[in-house]
């Protein structure tokens, strides 16, 4: 969703400890998957079970085939983030207690029928109103998730515009730059580490 900003640091962890006490277990797993590999909504939506877990352990790498993809000209791979294994694991383990274990069953489902996709804005509607009760302010949706992941991912690679273009699996850098949304706060501080060698304050 255009606009939508990305979630801080701090706001990472009380939206996954929202949606894990009070939503359902999907819900919390969704947004983990979202802010830890950056695939958007729909990518995320069309992933089956056995693209994750397969002859009784997690894969190493996922991988989104490309007709699931926004223009559908390429595929898309990532490995999966320490931080997803054992949410991945439990949720697992809740699905087979619940007899909706099924490989090719979709691994965020519609409530009541796992052979079916949770639809977009459903999701949408999950993540907004998590926000909403935690009293989050600004504009935030399901590209949220994307746009912290490209946050944390410029972050974490020394602020390499290029390869997060690459990360986020944008085709140019600057549609990354548009997710790459900075506080007056960073604004300032970094006006304030400007140095001129020689010259005296």
């Amino acid at each position: 969703m255009p606009g939508c900003r990305p979630f801080t640091d701090p706001e990472i962890v009380w939206m996954y400890d929202y949606l894990k006490k009070y939503g359902d277990p999907r819900d919390a797993l969704l947004f983990r998957f979202g802010v830890f590999t950056g695939f958007r909504i729909t990518e995320l939506l069309s992933i089956q079970i056995k693209q994750v877990f397969q002859h009784g352990k997690i894969v190493d790498l996922l991988q989104i085939d490309r007709s699931k993809m926004k223009k559908k000209l390429h595929s898309r791979e990532m490995e999966l983030h320490h931080y997803l294994e054992m949410p991945i694991k439990e949720y697992i383990r809740h699905l087979k207690s619940r007899n909706s274990f099924d490989a090719d069953y979709f691994l965020f489902p519609r409530r009541g029928r796992p052979w079916e996709n949770l639809h977009r804005i459903q999701a949408y509607r999950i993540i907004h109103n998590a926000a909403n009760a935690l009293g989050l302010q600004g504009k935030i949706g399901t590209h949220s998730m994307r746009k912290t992941f490209a946050r944390l991912f410029y972050q974490e690679s020394g602020e390499n515009l290029l390869l997060t273009t690459d990360g986020i699996g944008h085709a140019r850098p600057d549609s990354t730059v548009k997710y790459l949304s900075f506080t007056k706060r960073e604004v300032f501080d970094t006006v304030h580490r400007i140095k001129i060698q020689g010259l005296n304050a």
